[in-house]
């Protein structure tokens, strides 16, 4: 007995080396809501979600590979698609509503980033199959940004980037630095479905095209650049009651956006991902295949009599 121990003992080693499921390829889908000068609640714009306006969600979808290192951390890169926007008619904020933008913005975002395991369970209601499995966890990272914002006008989209609209030119390409918390289930151990809440911090305060202070109406390229710059003449209040700020509020110099802060959006996206078996290196190597040969023929030999 005490010789087969050893014996059991390296098969479930050889074995364990031999069933790798460390890479993980899947996708996303959910919703995202953007963070900016444009929109927003009443008053003052507030820092992070407590500005975001909850009829601004628009979607989200992506995919991404995930390659675990040990039990807690792993790697995952990242591609998504997302869509923003925001108006100004939607919030209670009088200013705002007199100043009168709106946008939306495609925004392509490529992401590497860690994960972290907070909470393992590998035998979810102690059912001693070890299957399915559930892990909470934190993850942070960094990755590019591709930014467009848009305005409608007269019933088309303009790339309000390539008009200047605030008399400035800025990247289309922007860094970006995405945060959060997510959970996955993992059934028969390749199918893994999960949820995620991301905060991405982008490197811009451009993502609606609104920043700083109004430009000098001379400076811009165009009629249409003047036009989306400054859409105050169009404003009209949704009843007499309305507060309307005077016009002179949103002329050259005077404030158009907060450019003290970053712009930033938020994602909330339900996942699932197919784990793909692998083989060790010490496997690879052709180590102990003995254990997995199928077709091996025995020597057969005549009996004598």
């Amino acid at each position: 007995m005490k010789r087969l121990l050893p014996l059991v003992a390296l098969m479930f080693f050889m074995h364990s080396a031999s069933s790798q499921y460390n890479w993980e390829i899947g996708g996303k889908l959910g919703v995202a809501n953007y963070l900016g000068d444009i929109g927003g609640g009443e008053g003052s714009a507030r820092d992070w979600i407590l500005d975001m306006k909850l009829e601004e969600t628009k979607y989200s979808f992506g995919g991404y590979t995930r390659y675990r290192f040990t039990p807690r951390w792993s790697a995952v890169a990242n591609l998504n698609y997302n869509r923003i926007s925001g108006d100004d008619h939607n919030s209670l904020n009088p200013g705002r509503r007199g100043r009168n933008l709106s946008f939306r913005n495609d925004l392509f975002e490529l992401t590497l980033r860690g994960d972290f395991a907070v909470y393992n369970n590998y035998d979810v209601g102690n059912k001693g199959y070890y299957n399915p499995d559930f892990k909470i966890y934190l993850f942070a990272g960094a990755g590019a940004l591709l930014s467009n914002p848009k305005a409608e006008y007269n019933g088309e989209w303009h790339n309000l980037r390539k008009l200047t609209t605030e008399g400035k030119e800025y990247s289309p390409v922007q860094f970006v630095l995405p945060a959060g918390v997510g959970a996955f289930f993992t059934f028969d151990r390749v199918h893994r479905i999960g949820m995620e809440i991301q905060y991405s911090f982008a490197f811009t305060d451009y993502l609606d095209d609104v920043s700083g202070t109004y430009a000098d109406p001379e400076s811009l390229p165009n009629d249409l650049s003047r036009t989306l710059a400054n859409r105050n003449p169009e404003f009209i209040p949704d009843n007499p009651d309305d507060i309307v700020p005077h016009p002179n509020n949103y002329i050259a110099g005077n404030k158009r956006g907060n450019e003290a802060n970053y712009d930033g959006y938020l994602l909330i996206n339900f996942t699932y991902g197919y784990v793909l078996r692998g083989k060790s290196q010490f496997y690879k190597r052709g180590h102990y295949n003995f254990l997995h040969r199928k077709n091996s023929k025995r020597r057969k030999s005549r009996a004598k009599f």
